[in-house]
């Protein structure tokens, strides 16, 4: 029985990366993927293996194998694994959303965080996993904001696919962190034969909250979503609108 032999990191100034299989260490061409014995693990082999196969590439540094084999990796890495560190993403962010926290907790704490627990209980190469999962403040606030315009876009449909064509609104005003003044919407309608209440709309009211920039602003989001002022069967809130809709 012949002595296995073991992948050595000087490989890759040969084009080599180390595949694991079986046991054993096989070398794996970072240029034609191709993948060689564990017999092959010997410079002479490797060298060959580049000499032969890829002679227009034997005068490059180590630097540039070390690219290809960053390459190699992410498509080893495989789409189902980049599926669920979306979904990952998406699930922290919708968090983040709920608790109503700042984005930058994500990158600043629950991902340190997540990285120390996942290396005390399963390992330092179990946790190195969690790196692909994009956590940083714009990411967050993308994620935040398709969810947002998914739920918009799911909320507005079934309101035009009902089949009862009437929907009634109500309207409230509130304020933000920052104490400036936003128009809430809410929405009932009939979905599957059962009353549904949704929230609709959250607004800016940037100048003044009179009945004209309320409508003005409940105007625009019918327009921009496709809404009908002629399906709107009550609104809630303040007479002006009630007698701009009539």
């Amino acid at each position: 029985m012949s002595k296995k032999r073991t992948y050595s990191d000087a490989f890759l100034r040969y084009g080599f990366v180390n595949l694991p299989s079986g046991g054993e260490d096989r070398p794996q061409c970072v240029v034609c993927y191709k993948v060689l014995t564990n017999e092959s693990l010997k410079p002479s082999k490797l060298s060959a293996h580049l000499q032969k196969c890829h002679p227009n590439l034997q005068n490059e540094d180590q630097a540039y194998f070390q690219r290809r084999a960053v390459a190699l990796k992410n498509i080893q890495f495989g789409s189902s694994e980049i599926q669920a560190a979306v979904k990952a993403s998406y699930f922290v962010a919708y968090k983040v959303a709920e608790q109503q926290k700042c984005h930058t907790i994500a990158e600043n704490l629950i991902m340190p965080c997540a990285y120390e627990m996942v290396s005390k209980v399963c390992g330092e190469d179990q946790a190195k996993k969690l790196s692909v999962i994009s956590l940083s403040n714009n990411t967050i606030r993308r994620r935040v904001d398709d969810m947002a315009s998914d739920i918009m876009s799911q909320v507005t449909t079934e309101i035009m696919e009902s089949s009862y064509s009437k929907f009634s609104l109500q309207f409230d005003e509130s304020c933000d962190v920052a104490s400036c003044a936003v128009l809430l919407g809410f929405v009932r309608y009939v979905h599957q034969d059962k009353i549904k209440e949704e929230f609709l709309l959250c607004e800016d009211l940037l100048t003044t909250t009179k009945g004209e920039d309320i409508f003005n602003i409940i105007n625009s989001f019918f327009t921009t979503n496709g809404l009908d002022w002629n399906s709107v069967q009550q609104v809630g809130r303040d007479v002006y609108i009630k007698s701009r809709l009539v």
